[in-house]
């Protein structure tokens, strides 16, 4: 396939607001953040404002099967409610406890490994 190339833009006004809103962040996590602490624009992984807002936009793709697995946890492990999965509700139980327990597990590993740098390539997030 041929590569695409975009327009290089510095893109000021998005830079402002997204250093603003990683500092405004920090500050809210009294020196417990863990992300990267600066933005680029203007270079070979994000050329301009575009390709910013497309590369965020995969965001809620990613955390929606998170989002909807915690949120049914409590249905699966309500035993005043019929299964939709049979033996579903046992296995969990038997295995994990709580619909808390599980959830917690769930949201630590995915808060371990999803933002951990791994997929890394030299500079896109």
């Amino acid at each position: 396939a041929l590569p695409i190339f975009h327009r290089m833009s510095d893109a000021p006004v998005s830079y402002d607001r997204m250093t603003r809103s990683i500092a405004e962040a920090q500050q809210e996590m009294h020196g417990q953040w863990v992300g990267i602490k600066v933005v680029h624009l203007g270079d070979r992984d994000v050329p301009n404002p575009l390709v910013f807002i497309d590369k965020y936009t995969v965001i809620p793709r990613m955390l929606n099967p998170v989002v909807k697995a915690i949120e049914s946890l409590e249905a699966i492990f309500d035993s005043s409610l019929p299964e939709e999965h049979p033996g579903i509700r046992n296995l969990l139980k038997n295995k994990y406890g709580t619909a808390a327990e599980l959830k917690d597990m769930i949201l630590a590993d995915f808060f371990k490994f999803a933002f951990d740098g791994s997929g890394d390539d030299g500079g896109s997030c």
